[in-house]
Protein backbone atom coordinates (compact mmCIF):
# COMPACT_ATOMS: atom_id res chain seq x y z
CA UNK A 1 0.00 0.00 0.00
CA UNK A 2 1.92 3.29 -1.25
CA UNK A 3 1.76 6.19 1.55
CA UNK A 4 -0.30 9.03 0.83
CA UNK A 5 2.13 11.37 2.74
CA UNK A 6 4.98 10.77 4.85
CA UNK A 7 7.70 12.91 6.84
CA UNK A 8 11.27 11.82 7.38
CA UNK A 9 13.97 12.11 10.04
CA UNK A 10 17.56 10.85 10.57
CA UNK A 11 15.90 7.78 12.09
CA UNK A 12 12.37 8.12 12.08
CA UNK A 13 9.68 8.14 9.42
CA UNK A 14 5.49 8.94 9.48
CA UNK A 15 3.60 7.95 6.94
CA UNK A 16 0.17 8.27 6.59
CA UNK A 17 -1.23 5.20 4.96
CA UNK A 18 -4.70 5.88 4.62
CA UNK A 19 -7.86 8.20 4.86
CA UNK A 20 -11.17 6.86 5.57
CA UNK A 21 -13.58 6.40 2.37
CA UNK A 22 -17.13 5.67 2.60
CA UNK A 23 -16.82 3.58 -0.45
CA UNK A 24 -13.96 1.02 0.38
CA UNK A 25 -13.47 -1.64 2.85
CA UNK A 26 -9.98 -2.46 4.50
CA UNK A 27 -10.97 -2.47 8.33
CA UNK A 28 -14.18 -4.89 9.71
CA UNK A 29 -14.58 -5.34 12.94
CA UNK A 30 -16.01 -9.09 13.99
CA UNK A 31 -18.02 -9.58 17.37
CA UNK A 32 -18.28 -13.02 17.98
CA UNK A 33 -20.01 -15.31 20.72
CA UNK A 34 -18.34 -18.33 19.48
CA UNK A 35 -15.75 -19.33 17.05
CA UNK A 36 -16.46 -22.95 15.34
CA UNK A 37 -14.38 -22.51 12.69
CA UNK A 38 -10.20 -22.38 12.43
CA UNK A 39 -9.74 -19.76 10.39
CA UNK A 40 -11.45 -15.99 8.99
CA UNK A 41 -10.74 -14.78 5.15
CA UNK A 42 -7.71 -17.96 4.96
CA UNK A 43 -6.16 -16.52 8.26
CA UNK A 44 -5.96 -18.61 11.57
CA UNK A 45 -7.78 -17.11 14.64
CA UNK A 46 -5.60 -15.22 17.18
CA UNK A 47 -4.96 -17.68 20.10
CA UNK A 48 -5.00 -14.95 22.65
CA UNK A 49 -6.51 -11.50 23.60
CA UNK A 50 -3.25 -9.10 22.37
CA UNK A 51 -2.21 -11.17 19.49
CA UNK A 52 -2.43 -10.63 15.70
CA UNK A 53 -2.43 -12.88 12.78
CA UNK A 54 -1.51 -13.13 9.24
CA UNK A 55 0.19 -10.18 6.86
CA UNK A 56 0.10 -6.66 7.57
CA UNK A 57 0.91 -6.69 3.83
CA UNK A 58 -2.25 -8.63 2.72
CA UNK A 59 -4.91 -9.38 5.57
CA UNK A 60 -4.28 -9.79 9.34
CA UNK A 61 -6.61 -10.48 12.35
CA UNK A 62 -6.22 -8.42 15.36
CA UNK A 63 -7.71 -9.81 18.89
CA UNK A 64 -9.03 -7.10 20.84
CA UNK A 65 -11.23 -7.85 23.06
CA UNK A 66 -12.71 -10.88 25.06
CA UNK A 67 -15.20 -11.14 21.46
CA UNK A 68 -13.89 -8.70 19.48
CA UNK A 69 -11.59 -8.93 16.56
CA UNK A 70 -10.55 -6.48 13.92
CA UNK A 71 -9.94 -7.66 10.32
CA UNK A 72 -7.45 -5.25 8.40
CA UNK A 73 -7.57 -5.97 4.55
CA UNK A 74 -4.50 -4.35 2.70
CA UNK A 75 -6.74 -4.36 -0.65
CA UNK A 76 -9.17 -2.04 -1.77
CA UNK A 77 -12.36 -3.42 -1.76
CA UNK A 78 -14.83 -1.27 -4.15
CA UNK A 79 -18.29 -1.42 -4.10
CA UNK A 80 -19.69 -2.70 -7.22
CA UNK A 81 -21.50 0.36 -9.40
CA UNK A 82 -24.77 -0.75 -9.55
CA UNK A 83 -24.48 -0.42 -5.64
CA UNK A 84 -22.95 3.07 -6.02
CA UNK A 85 -25.39 4.65 -9.04
CA UNK A 86 -28.46 3.27 -6.94
CA UNK A 87 -31.17 6.53 -8.25
CA UNK A 88 -33.64 5.49 -4.98
CA UNK A 89 -30.92 6.74 -2.38
CA UNK A 90 -31.88 9.78 -0.38
CA UNK A 91 -29.68 12.50 -1.92
CA UNK A 92 -26.75 12.53 0.43
CA UNK A 93 -27.37 9.39 1.85
CA UNK A 94 -24.07 7.01 2.46
CA UNK A 95 -24.07 3.30 0.75
CA UNK A 96 -25.50 0.93 2.79
CA UNK A 97 -22.78 -1.00 4.61
CA UNK A 98 -24.50 -4.03 4.77
CA UNK A 99 -24.48 -4.83 1.02
CA UNK A 100 -20.84 -4.21 1.06
CA UNK A 101 -19.30 -7.11 -1.01
CA UNK A 102 -16.51 -7.52 1.68
CA UNK A 103 -19.12 -7.67 4.58
CA UNK A 104 -21.40 -9.73 3.04
CA UNK A 105 -18.57 -12.18 2.35
CA UNK A 106 -17.74 -12.32 5.86
CA UNK A 107 -20.98 -12.54 7.09
CA UNK A 108 -21.98 -15.41 5.11
CA UNK A 109 -18.60 -17.32 6.22
CA UNK A 110 -19.31 -16.92 9.52
CA UNK A 111 -22.88 -17.99 9.12
CA UNK A 112 -22.25 -21.03 7.29
CA UNK A 113 -19.46 -22.30 10.15
CA UNK A 114 -22.08 -21.67 12.66
CA UNK A 115 -21.30 -18.48 14.78
CA UNK A 116 -22.88 -16.09 16.24
CA UNK A 117 -21.80 -12.49 16.18
CA UNK A 118 -21.20 -9.37 13.98
CA UNK A 119 -19.95 -7.65 11.29
CA UNK A 120 -19.71 -3.93 10.57
CA UNK A 121 -17.22 -2.36 8.35
CA UNK A 122 -15.16 0.18 10.05
CA UNK A 123 -13.11 1.62 7.09
CA UNK A 124 -14.63 5.09 7.22
CA UNK A 125 -13.89 5.10 10.96
CA UNK A 126 -10.09 4.75 11.11
CA UNK A 127 -7.06 6.75 9.81
CA UNK A 128 -3.99 4.42 9.43
CA UNK A 129 -0.28 6.20 10.54
CA UNK A 130 3.02 4.26 10.35
CA UNK A 131 5.85 5.31 12.49
CA UNK A 132 9.00 3.29 11.98
CA UNK A 133 12.64 3.79 12.83
CA UNK A 134 15.01 2.71 15.49
CA UNK A 135 13.43 5.89 18.04
CA UNK A 136 9.83 4.82 17.03
CA UNK A 137 9.32 3.25 20.17
CA UNK A 138 10.88 6.31 22.43
CA UNK A 139 8.34 8.58 20.77
CA UNK A 140 5.03 6.47 21.44
CA UNK A 141 6.48 6.32 24.94
CA UNK A 142 5.82 10.00 25.21
CA UNK A 143 2.23 9.96 25.17
CA UNK A 144 1.42 5.40 25.60
CA UNK A 145 0.57 4.50 28.93
CA UNK A 146 1.26 0.84 27.74
CA UNK A 147 4.12 -0.61 28.20
CA UNK A 148 6.15 -0.77 24.94
CA UNK A 149 9.56 -2.45 26.30
CA UNK A 150 10.17 -5.45 23.94
CA UNK A 151 9.61 -7.94 26.95
CA UNK A 152 6.18 -6.86 27.08
CA UNK A 153 5.04 -5.90 23.87
CA UNK A 154 6.26 -6.84 19.98
CA UNK A 155 5.56 -7.59 16.50
CA UNK A 156 3.00 -9.68 16.50
CA UNK A 157 0.83 -7.56 19.05
CA UNK A 158 -1.97 -5.07 18.87
CA UNK A 159 -3.77 -2.85 21.80
CA UNK A 160 -6.50 -0.56 22.32
CA UNK A 161 -4.85 2.25 24.05
CA UNK A 162 -4.07 6.00 24.27
CA UNK A 163 -1.56 8.16 22.81
CA UNK A 164 -1.35 11.04 24.43
CA UNK A 165 -5.44 11.84 24.97
CA UNK A 166 -6.52 10.08 21.66
CA UNK A 167 -7.74 6.21 21.48
CA UNK A 168 -6.31 4.98 18.97
CA UNK A 169 -5.20 0.85 18.17
CA UNK A 170 -1.54 0.52 18.43
CA UNK A 171 -0.11 -2.17 16.37
CA UNK A 172 3.51 -3.74 16.14
CA UNK A 173 4.02 -4.96 12.62
CA UNK A 174 7.96 -4.81 12.95
CA UNK A 175 11.02 -4.66 15.19
CA UNK A 176 10.79 -0.84 14.79
CA UNK A 177 7.75 -0.34 13.07
CA UNK A 178 3.97 0.66 14.31
CA UNK A 179 0.90 1.30 12.71
CA UNK A 180 -1.28 3.43 14.49
CA UNK A 181 -4.83 3.93 13.71
CA UNK A 182 -7.27 6.63 15.36
CA UNK A 183 -10.59 7.52 14.97
CA UNK A 184 -11.08 9.55 11.49
CA UNK A 185 -12.08 13.11 13.26
CA UNK A 186 -8.50 12.11 15.22
CA UNK A 187 -6.30 11.90 12.51
CA UNK A 188 -4.80 15.29 12.19
CA UNK A 189 -4.51 16.07 15.86
CA UNK A 190 -3.04 12.76 16.03
CA UNK A 191 -0.21 13.73 13.25
CA UNK A 192 0.53 16.86 15.01
CA UNK A 193 1.02 15.41 17.98
CA UNK A 194 3.31 12.87 16.44
CA UNK A 195 5.55 15.35 14.66
CA UNK A 196 5.92 17.18 17.90
CA UNK A 197 7.06 14.04 19.66
CA UNK A 198 9.64 13.26 16.75
CA UNK A 199 11.18 16.46 17.25
CA UNK A 200 13.99 15.72 19.39
CA UNK A 201 14.37 12.79 17.15
CA UNK A 202 14.58 14.68 13.50
CA UNK A 203 15.90 18.04 14.64
CA UNK A 204 19.97 19.02 13.69
CA UNK A 205 22.18 18.19 17.01
CA UNK A 206 23.28 21.56 18.65
CA UNK A 207 27.27 21.16 18.95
Amino acid sequence: MPPRWSQDGPDLRLELLDVPQHDRARLLAVALQNRTQKCVAGVPWPDRCGVVTGSADAVAVLWLGPDEFLLVSSDETVIPEELTDRQDREPGALISLATHPLTVRMSRELARAGSFGQVVDLSANRTTLELSGPSARAVLEKGCHVDLHPRAFGPGKAVSTTLGPVQVLLWQVGDNEYRIMPRASFGDYTVKWLLDAMTEFTSAKVA
